[in-house]
């Protein structure tokens, strides 16, 4: 018999594979020139223009290119090792399909979004404050998306087990 850590445990993992396993069968280029390109650089651009009009930034497939910076969109700087973790461990997670549905379209947005200011932030750290990129690049900007993508987990949870006692949603 299989005991319920074991069965999550086992789905979670087995989720993250598949999702994993897809992302790598994408060729590197319609992530560069499709994905990141149209869906990462170019918005990251249009903010950084909306932020500093004077700052005078290209997104040129899947590069920010400025005077100062060239920041590059790699596999990996695209937020889905975090977006993969909040939807597998949705998936494993025992509550009603409609809830594991809405709450993975919300994971993706939620890390799209964290993604963008991610982005947008390291641009202007690499561009006024070089010293500090590799640290905030490697351990706070991914620490902190975890972190988040944590709360909005515990919180997806609650609001779960909310849904099914049967509590009302407006309180």
């Amino acid at each position: 018999m299989i005991t319920r850590p074991i069965r999550y445990l086992t789905l979670f993992v087995g989720a993250y594979v598949l999702l994993d396993t897809c992302y790598f069968l994408v060729p590197d280029s319609i992530l560069r020139d499709v994905v990141y390109h149209y869906g990462i650089v170019v918005a990251s651009a249009d903010v950084i223009h909306l932020i500093t009009p004077h700052e005078w930034v290209t997104a040129i497939a899947n590069r920010l290119n400025s005077e100062r910076l060239v920041l590059e969109v790699i596999r990996g700087c695209d937020g889905a090792g975090v977006a993969f973790l909040l939807i597998a461990a949705m998936v494993a997670f025992p509550a009603g399909r409609c809830h594991k549905v809405t709450g993975s379209v919300t994971a993706l947005v939620l890390v799209f979004l964290l993604n963008q200011v991610r982005i947008v932030g390291l641009y202007y750290i690499g561009a006024y404050q070089k010293d500090w990129f590799g640290v905030v690049h490697t351990y706070l900007a991914p620490t902190l998306m975890v972190a988040v993508a944590s709360v909005y987990f515990t919180w997806w949870i609650t609001r779960g087990r909310m849904d099914l006692r049967g509590t009302s949603r407006a309180t």
